[in-house]
């Protein structure tokens, strides 16, 4: 077994991607929210939203 102590990926690199997968997730429950006709559920996304905010922040 191969025991590394240099990082495979950069920190910059990892944050470039979170971001991204986060800015996508913020995006698609958008169009989500967007698109649906019922009311509760457009309530509910937007708490998930608020929480994908808060761990990408």
């Amino acid at each position: 077994m191969l025991r590394s102590t240099v990082a495979p990926f950069s920190d910059k690199f990892m944050m470039y991607c979170i971001s991204l997968c986060c800015s996508f997730a913020i995006g698609g429950n958008s169009l989500e929210t967007a698109s649906k006709l019922r009311h509760d559920l457009a309530a509910k996304t937007t708490v998930f939203m608020k929480d994908i905010f808060k761990y990408t922040h």
